[in-house]
C-alpha cells in the first residue's frame, strides 16, 4: 500500500513539476529533452504533409485543366482536318480537287 501511494506521489509531483526544482533534474533531463524532439518532429512532420497535400490539390487541378485544353485543341483539329474544310482553306491558292483518281504503281 505504501508503495502504491510512493507511486502515485511521484506521478503527482511530476504533474506538479516539483522534479524540476528538485535535486533529481538531471535524471530526467535526457528524457525531457527526448520528448521535446520528439514533439518538434511530429510539428515538423505535420507541416511538411499539409504543404505536401496542398501542392498535391494544386497540381491534381492543373492537369485537369490542361486536360480540358488538350480536348478543346484536339477538337478543333479534328474539324479543320475534314475534306471540306482543307479544301476552303487552300481555295485562295488555287488548289482544287483532283478528278481523276490516283494510279497505283507497282
Amino acid at each position: 500500500m505504501t508503495s502504491n501511494r510512493q507511486k502515485n506521489k511521484s506521478v503527482i509531483s511530476i504533474l506538479k513539476g516539483d522534479f524540476i526544482i528538485g535535486e533529481t533534474i538531471g535524471s530526467y533531463t535526457p528524457f525531457l529533452l527526448m520528448l521535446f524532439i520528439l514533439a518538434l518532429l511530429s510539428i515538423s512532420s505535420s507541416f511538411h504533409s499539409e504543404k505536401l497535400l496542398e501542392k498535391s490539390i494544386k497540381l491534381e487541378k492543373e492537369v485537369e485543366h490542361l486536360s480540358r485544353i488538350h480536348t478543346a485543341h484536339k477538337l478543333d483539329l479534328m474539324k479543320i482536318y475534314k475534306r471540306s474544310k482543307v479544301e476552303d482553306l487552300v481555295k485562295n491558292q488555287e488548289i482544287k480537287t483532283s478528278k481523276i483518281p490516283p494510279v497505283i504503281i507497282e
